[in-house]
């Protein structure tokens, strides 16, 4: 996934094994302590303080969703954690219309419905949770994923045409 995505990390981990910053779990899981992980999200808001939608990170779930239900994504957003563990969302081809660069996407408990033609084009990581995840789409064609996890509490429900990955 890094090589995916142009990111030469194995000096860079090495580096920071070495400071303590982070562990090498023995699921190969990369752990950071928590004060690392708030230092990393505070830079990412002061990309820009008042209007979420112009930083490269999204993992609040109210601040996704103002981004998402507003239509105020932008090519600037590279990454998105959706969680909203009751199974209330949808996200519609609406929703990623301007989301261009995104490269990783992780949602729990959301719904995606609508044709995805020429959507999501630079995404790498797909990462789907969700009890009764039900979803409605067509062309979901993701020629650039290089990770796929549906490790999680999925169950599919094709309606229309091809899931292609």
């Amino acid at each position: 996934m890094w090589d995916a995505c142009e990111f030469f990390p194995e000096e860079g981990i090495e580096v920071l094994r070495f400071l303590s910053l982070i562990k090498v779990g023995d699921d190969h899981k990369l752990i950071m302590h928590d004060q690392l992980r708030d230092l990393g999200r505070e830079i990412v808001r002061k990309e820009n303080n008042s209007e979420p939608w112009n930083r490269s990170r999204l993992w609040d779930s109210e601040v996704v969703l103002e981004v998402l239900e507003g239509n105020k994504g932008t090519s600037k957003i590279e990454a998105i954690r959706l969680g909203l563990y009751d199974g209330s969302g949808s996200c519609t081809t609406e929703t990623f219309k301007e989301l261009t660069n995104l490269r990783f996407l992780q949602l729990d408990d959301v719904n995606l419905i609508g044709d995805f033609q020429n959507l999501l084009p630079r995404l790498r990581w797909l990462a789907w949770d969700g009890y009764h995840l039900h979803f409605e789409l067509t062309n979901f064609h993701m020629k650039k994923l290089v990770v796929l996890n549906l490790s999680g509490r999925v169950r599919f429900r094709m309606i229309g045409q091809d899931l292609v990955l």
